[in-house]
């Protein structure tokens, strides 16, 4: 075998030098996964009276519905997809897509029960699997990360939605207990 040049030394050392400086493949994948996602924003996106919403992260509201779009299994595709005049499935769904911008989700791999309940939007009951909002004759709660409906809401959840109510909840059990 023949002798390296001083050269060729040189340049391996350089080179394990610059290989030294990147980033491992696993640490350019975690780079590329974590670094796009300070652009994306979070959007709520289904359509509008069905229970098909989704949280999804995206950089516009067009591209948050073409990724809905994505976890859909929907096979008629036309050749040009998007187009106003088009009636396959694909271009009609996504036309009654909406798509609601989430601040507040932002940087959420995904939105808890109690986010979507935060954000005015229905959710199942985590209890109970019911649907339940924020608004209405029987409101939800969102309890930390929780939805909890009326029917399901325990006196602890109460201390955390609304101490004042847990008080008065305390006292009519505790005139009930003395009645009895």
């Amino acid at each position: 075998m023949s002798e390296m040049s001083r050269r060729e030394a040189l340049m391996v050392g350089l080179g394990a030098v610059a290989a030294a400086s990147f980033p491992s493949p696993a640490a350019r994948a975690a780079v590329a996964v974590a670094a796009p996602a300070i652009d994306l924003k979070a959007w709520a996106v289904g359509s509008i009276d069905e229970w098909d919403w989704r949280h999804v992260n995206a950089r516009t509201e067009h591209e948050a519905k073409l990724l809905w779009l994505k976890a859909e299994p929907i096979t008629d595709v036309c050749g040009q997809p998007g187009r106003d005049d088009c009636d396959c499935e694909y271009c009609t769904v996504l036309s009654g897509l909406e798509a609601d911008r989430k601040p507040s989700w932002d940087g959420k791999v995904e939105a808890s029960k109690g986010d979507w309940l935060r954000a005015d939007m229905g959710a199942c009951c985590s209890r109970c699997g019911e649907e339940t909002y924020m608004h209405g004759d029987d409101p939800g709660y969102a309890v930390g990360d929780l939805a909890i409906c009326s029917e399901c809401m325990t006196l602890a959840d109460w201390d955390i939605v609304d101490p004042g109510k847990a008080a008065d909840i305390r006292e009519e059990l505790a005139d009930d207990e003395a009645a009895a």
